[in-house]
């Protein structure tokens, strides 16, 4: 890092994504596939045993740590093996409404149980559960709105929302950047409408750091908000443009800021730099800088320290911020990325 004080801005130099993985701490845990498979294993050789409660529980100890981790296609797939094969467990303790839930989800997850895989009168039940199944409709609303929701591993929009679904049991996580993730699990009726609802509560500093690392899409009003308040940022400042010619815009990060977005039109990197240097200053201070002083007293945008800076910023991409902030509690600051 590179530091220098002068009485208007102190300029940090850092590398953004080891800033927020230094907030993150440890990565999120993946779902343990391979612990699910060896369950899935057991409660088959349980079944084959006539062990038939010894393998429903296995396989609902399996699928409860799943459930709460699963995102991948290969998290769905392996929960919809563990509950085609705990309704075929249900089934042979003739818990059947148990048995025509967890073979709902199975198909709901792209489990059909077809092919002869099962004795004659157990696929007679799998295949009746299939044709009964029909669809309903779940109505989804989160506070705060506009959280996206997941149903089964699959993107369908945002809260609130009325989605049309098989009926039987459904997978349905709700997130929002800079909140706490929700999962759910509403069973749909045949021709019915269900409701469920979640409250995002507001999530962890390295849970934020962890999501925003992970974003999609990192231009987002949403992302940007949340990376403000994270790392304390007030304003940003991106690089666009060609290597030869770099352009620049500056605008307030937080929401409801009043000041208007600064831009700075594509020139030579030391043009660039004095232009950016205007603009920080404006946003430091409310007011444009001074004109050309004496060199004790220089306007910050003429000493050597911010254009080395600037420059380096311009030169070195998209792993570089740059902080500035003044040193009492009216100023900002400001980070640099590239575009690039």
């Amino acid at each position: 890092m590179q530091r220098a004080a002068r009485p208007h801005l102190q300029i940090d130099l850092v590398d953004q994504q080891k800033a927020l993985e230094k907030l993150a701490g440890t990565p999120r845990t993946p779902a343990d596939l391979a612990a699910a498979k060896t369950a899935l294993t057991k409660a088959r050789a349980a079944y084959k045993q006539l062990r038939f409660s010894v393998a429903v529980a296995t396989l609902q100890t399996a699928q409860a740590t799943l459930v709460a981790a699963a995102q991948s296609k290969a998290d769905f797939a392996i929960l919809g093996e563990i509950a085609l094969w705990r309704g075929i467990a249900h089934l042979a303790l003739k818990q059947e409404d148990a048995a025509r839930q967890a073979l709902g989800w199975a198909m709901t997850l792209g489990q059909r149980g077809g092919g002869g895989r099962f004795a004659p009168e157990v696929q007679r039940f799998v295949d009746e559960v299939e044709k009964n199944r029909g669809k309903g409709s779940l109505t989804i609303t989160a506070q705060p709105a506009g959280a996206t929701i997941w149903v089964n591993g699959v993107d369908r929009g945002v809260a609130p929302a009325t989605i049309t679904l098989g009926g039987g049991l459904h997978h349905v996580r709700i997130t929002q950047l800079g909140r706490r993730e929700q999962v759910l699990l509403p069973v749909v009726q045949n021709g019915k409408v269900d409701r469920v609802s979640a409250e995002l509560k507001q999530a962890a500093a390295p849970e934020i750091a962890r999501q925003l690392i992970e974003a999609a899409n990192k231009k987002s009003s949403l992302y940007q908000s949340n990376l403000a308040a994270l790392l304390s940022i007030d304003a940003a400042v991106v690089i666009g443009g060609s290597a030869g010619r770099p352009s620049a815009s500056v605008a307030w990060l937080k929401p409801g800021a009043k000041k208007k977005p600064l831009s700075c039109p594509a020139a030579a990197k030391d043009t660039l730099s004095a232009c950016l240097a205007d603009s920080l200053f404006v946003l430091a201070t409310g007011s444009r800088p001074p004109g050309r002083q004496s060199p004790k007293g220089a306007a910050f945008y003429r000493r050597w320290w911010f254009w080395t800076a600037v420059g380096t910023a311009v030169a070195a991409g998209s792993g570089v911020a740059i902080y500035a902030s003044t040193r009492d509690t009216s100023g900002v600051d400001v980070y640099i990325e590239s575009k690039k």
